[in-house]
């Protein structure tokens, strides 16, 4: 039988959320299931005549993952908290948040912001979360079958198009839709009442990680620009982030033409993305490590940043024969 997945999230996000389990299915070739209420295939979501609490507490005790999809509209949500502590109770179901569109991991609410979190910002962070994932029931992660899938699937989560536009799809029995939404309601009301007073009384732990994300406006057309996120952590060089970008505007631009046919440039500061404009910025202690060693070396000609450094490099004097 296949390992059983249940995805919470907010129903303005099915269409992300639909994203997110038929990219895990298909990496995994069914050997995860995706339970999501909003599912309209003919045998997921909730279905006419069925206690849907009952029902969502039954997917989430058959799961040994619970994913937690958060997005603007969702992230401060309770009712995402209430199915997440269903899930955190049974001993064998491990608590994912996921953030789409959340510019810093330290916006997740607590208790969620406990867990370890991943940004689907990118191809690289939807492959470190699919890694992740699949590792956990140990299943092979192969990026070059992966990677079509990743991709489609960015596609699909970074989409500008908002959510909010679409008909929500709610269940056949309008009754069942009205108590869905009666009793989030009054949950989500709880939830906030007791988290605030928690928050009063100085018991909530503040949350750090040391992943956030960058919004990257892609306006190199006349067309309003589209708002991409790409996700910062604590190994990402300068050089991913532009390989992100450039893919990003695939098609748009030619291979290694940074400076020549597009620029980053910092939307606070004006500044450009040019070490002679930004070098002040950069902590010295991030290139210069304690116990490094370092030589001034003389240059036959002016470096150039096109070609490979030795080209420029004053010749050693030969060795007497």
């Amino acid at each position: 039988m296949p390992h059983k997945l249940f995805l919470s999230h907010d129903s303005r996000d099915r269409e992300r959320a639909k994203a997110i389990a038929q990219a895990v299915q298909r990496l995994t070739l069914g050997q995860i299931s995706v339970w999501h209420s909003s599912d309209d295939g003919p045998s997921g979501g909730l279905r006419p005549g069925q206690v849907w609490l009952d029902e969502i507490r039954r997917q989430i005790a058959d799961s040994r993952a619970l994913v937690v999809l958060l997005t603007p509209q969702s992230v401060n949500r309770p009712w995402l908290l209430f199915e997440a502590g269903f899930g955190a109770a049974q001993i064998n179901c491990a608590v994912i948040p996921v953030c789409v569109g959340i510019d810093s991991v330290a916006d997740v609410p607590f208790p969620l912001a406990m867990y370890q979190t991943f940004q689907l910002a990118d191809y690289d962070s939807l492959k470190r979360f699919a890694e992740k994932l699949l590792a956990m029931h140990q299943i092979p992660f192969d990026e070059g079958m992966a990677r079509p899938v990743l991709e489609e699937a960015v596609a699909a989560l970074t989409r500008e198009k908002s959510d909010d536009a679409i008909v929500s799809t709610s269940p056949p029995n309008p009754s069942l839709a009205q108590a869905m939404d009666t009793l989030r309601e009054y949950l989500d009301r709880r939830f906030a009442q007791v988290m605030n007073a928690t928050a009063d009384n100085g018991a909530l732990p503040s949350a750090s990680n040391a992943r956030y994300n960058v919004a990257i406006d892609l306006n190199m057309k006349s067309e309003a620009p589209r708002v991409k996120h790409i996700e910062i952590g604590p190994d990402t060089t300068v050089q991913d982030v532009l390989d992100n970008i450039y893919f990003m505007l695939d098609g748009e631009v030619g291979a290694r033409k940074y400076l020549e046919q597009w620029i980053l440039r910092d939307l606070g500061t004006k500044e450009h993305l040019v070490i002679r404009e930004m070098q002040y910025r950069v902590p010295a202690m991030s290139v210069f490590h304690a116990g490094s060693k370092w030589a001034v070396i003389k240059l036959a000609k002016p470096y150039s940043p096109i070609g490979r450094l030795d080209y420029f490099l004053a010749k050693p004097p030969k060795a007497d024969s």
